[in-house]
């Protein structure tokens, strides 16, 4: 059944989705097609101009449609009108919740390879113009040597620690794509339980949510990371991967629990609680 769920929520979104990140993909092609024949037809550079706030505008539509339609699709399907019937489904709110998280994760990772599309493609034109393209490989190569030397030299780090610190932000983004939509259910399970302004009340609980948790894991990456040089005035905090992988194992396991935590409450709500007048 979670399938047929994943099934409907991803008809109600793939129109918008698909559109969004289509316009995103055409506005770079154009960018960089007006960026492309500025080099030879006069006048041609002044378009370039007019499509670059479009494009930049795209680029941010496209960093947060995840977030919206997941939203949008939270309050249509189950805190609107819509929640009648499908709160009457042959499903468990389990199943519920693990189709908004699947259809988050399908977009935002969507989003993502859209993203690093419409960004590389003005930029590849960019050095062509320029005729640098041939160089394009060797620049990388560059650049990434330059910065393994600096992770080696500055912040003292091995082979190992670097493997380490792409571990940890790899498990943040999985772990980030489950919490983002139960955060986003979580807050309006809970604000539909208000009498009046549900939608406010919603918006107040994901605004409040965020303000405690951040405040939480900012203090406990603090300590980790600084440790005792917030004790000693006026001494310098060096940069250790063990202090930022014993960190970030830490808002980790607290991530977790309070999802689950989350998703727990949410699922209860949404059995016991539900609110639809």
């Amino acid at each position: 059944m979670l399938r047929k769920l994943f099934k409907y929520d991803m008809k109600f979104s793939y129109r918008v989705m698909l559109f969004i990140y289509l316009a995103a993909v055409a506005l770079s092609v154009f960018l960089s097609a007006t960026i492309l024949l500025s080099q030879t037809v006069e006048y041609v550079s002044i378009f370039s101009l007019i499509s670059f706030l479009p494009y930049m505008f795209s680029l941010f539509a496209v960093s947060l449609s995840g977030f919206l339609v997941v939203a949008v699709r939270v309050y249509k399907n189950l805190y609107s009108d819509e929640g009648y019937l499908t709160f009457t489904l042959p499903v468990t709110s389990a199943q519920i919740i693990w189709s908004k998280v699947l259809l988050y994760a399908f977009w935002q990772i969507t989003g993502i390879i859209v993203l690093l599309i419409s960004i590389v493609l003005p930029i590849l034109t960019i050095a062509y113009s320029q005729g640098v393209s041939g160089d394009i490989v060797g620049i990388i190569e560059l650049a990434a040597d330059y910065l393994a030397f600096m992770a080696r030299t500055v912040l003292n780090l091995d082979a190992r620690s670097i493997t380490l610190f792409f571990v940890i932000l790899f498990v943040n983004f999985a772990v980030m794509l489950i919490s983002t939509p139960i955060v986003i259910i979580f807050s309006f399970s809970v604000g539909q339980l208000a009498s009046r302004y549900r939608l406010l009340a919603t918006f107040g609980v994901y605004y409040v949510y965020n303000l405690v948790m951040n405040t939480i894991l900012s203090v406990i990456e603090s300590a980790f990371i600084a440790g005792e040089s917030l004790l000693v005035p006026g001494s310098s905090i060096n940069f250790d991967v063990t202090s930022f992988a014993q960190a970030s194992l830490m808002s980790l396991i607290i991530d977790i629990v309070v999802v689950i935590l989350l998703f727990l409450i949410s699922r209860h709500i949404m059995t016991k609680k539900l609110n639809l007048i």
